[in-house]
């Protein structure tokens, strides 16, 4: 999968659109969103890949040279 193609499934996991099936106790099947933790984790995943959670840092010199 290239990086857009990644982005794109990680944003469907968020919006509810990838479902993934359960079962009950009689073996009845059904269709759930996915769990909070697993959307959370794949917002992380997102920031990680956009480089959110990059400090960058801006220096300056004022001092003069000796």
């Amino acid at each position: 999968m290239s990086a857009e193609e990644r982005m794109i499934w990680l944003s469907k996991v968020v919006n509810g659109d990838i479902k993934h099936t359960s079962y009950d106790g009689n073996g009845n099947s059904y269709e759930n969103e996915a769990y909070i933790s697993d959307k959370m984790k794949a917002i992380d995943i997102m920031n990680k890949m956009d480089g959110e959670y990059i400090n960058k840092l801006e220096l300056s010199n004022n001092q003069e040279k000796p």
